[in-house]
């Protein structure tokens, strides 16, 4: 996989270009289902360049996934008014799952959680009550 904008000048360890490689393709659709597609990339590239920056500190920490999945959506989650009675990761999980279509597994492996944990998210009474309210849900956005 070609490296994001701003690791190109750089050799990242072997780790590093996993962690990418993994996670690179659902922080974009992510970032582009909230922001216009040039700003989405170059915020995802940015939080990409900080974690890696960091990366012994990002390693320690006792969830590095679920570390990144925040660095991301604090820089890119607008969260639709019909949806603002979700808590956050609620509306994540919604957002990976319902609006991209990721199969629960991938919604997990993206924020760091449990499958169970997302699966406790999307069946709660908030998202079924906000789904009904929403009416159907547009089919998920093709990949880039």
């Amino acid at each position: 996989m070609d490296p994001a904008p701003g690791q190109a000048a750089r050799r990242l360890p072997p780790d590093c270009e996993a962690f990418l490689t993994l996670h690179r393709p659902r922080y974009l659709r992510y970032a582009r289902l909230h922001l216009p597609p040039a700003e989405a990339d170059a915020v995802v590239a940015a939080v990409f360049d900080e974690l890696f920056t960091s990366w012994r500190r990002v390693l320690a920490h006792p969830n590095p996934t679920a570390f990144a999945w925040a660095a991301l959506t604090s820089r890119t989650r607008r969260q639709p008014e019909q949806w603002a009675a979700l808590a956050l990761d609620a509306y994540d999980a919604v957002a990976l799952h319902h609006l991209l279509g990721y199969p629960l597994s991938e919604v997990a492996a993206a924020m760091g959680a449990e499958p169970g944990t997302v699966h406790t998210l999307l069946r709660g009474p908030a998202v079924a009550a906000v789904l009904r309210r929403a009416g159907p849900v547009p089919g998920p956005r093709p990949a880039p």
